[in-house]
This record gives C-alpha cells, sequence and structure tokens, in this order.
C-alpha cells in the first residue's frame, strides 16, 4: 500500500513540475507577443505623432480591446484608472495579467 502511494505522490509531484514548466513556457510566450505589439504601436505612434491628439489607430484599438482598455477623447482608462498615455494603461494591464488579476 505505502509502495502505490509513494508512486501516486510522485507521479503527482512530476506533473505539478511539468504543469509549472509550461506556465512558465505560456508566460514567456505572452511577453515576447506582447513585446512584439507593443514595438508596432510604439512604431506607429512615433510615424504619426502624439496619441492623444490622433487617438488610437487600429492595431491600438485592438490592443486597447484585448486588454479592456477605453478612450473617451482625452485619456485612456483602465477599470477606475486614467492614464494620459496608452503606454501606460497597457505595461498596467500587462503587469495585472501577469499577476492573473482582472481589472473591474
Amino acid at each position: 500500500m505505502q509502495e502505490k502511494y509513494l508512486d501516486a505522490h510522485f507521479r503527482v509531484e512530476t506533473l505539478e513540475l511539468q504543469l509549472e514548466g509550461l506556465r512558465q513556457e505560456g508566460m514567456r510566450a505572452t511577453t515576447r507577443s506582447d513585446e512584439s505589439v507593443q514595438r508596432d504601436v510604439d512604431e506607429r505612434r512615433t510615424a504619426s505623432g502624439d496619441e492623444r491628439t490622433q487617438g488610437p489607430d487600429a492595431l491600438q484599438r485592438e490592443v486597447m480591446a484585448e486588454l479592456a482598455i477605453t478612450f473617451d477623447g482625452d485619456a485612456y482608462h483602465l477599470g477606475s484608472y486614467r492614464y494620459t498615455r496608452l503606454d501606460d494603461a497597457v505595461n498596467y494591464a500587462r503587469l495585472l495579467r501577469t499577476q492573473g488579476r482582472v481589472v473591474e
């Protein structure tokens, strides 16, 4: 009986380690993807001028929708937080995502 218990215990431990590895890999992939999108957003913003005078472009609106960020013509909003720069809102939203938290 003890042998079966130990065998099951080590299998569960191995599966937990594998799951943690997959979770870390997924977070790294998400970060790489987010960094790529952020570079695209930065390049477009630089090419078009100040984002507050222009408003968000199509790529920025796509990122905003994914991260639940809104724009009211003057500021970007993430839940009850208000930002004058989209980058700040995006960075905070990504931080919350990596922590597994959701903005309400």
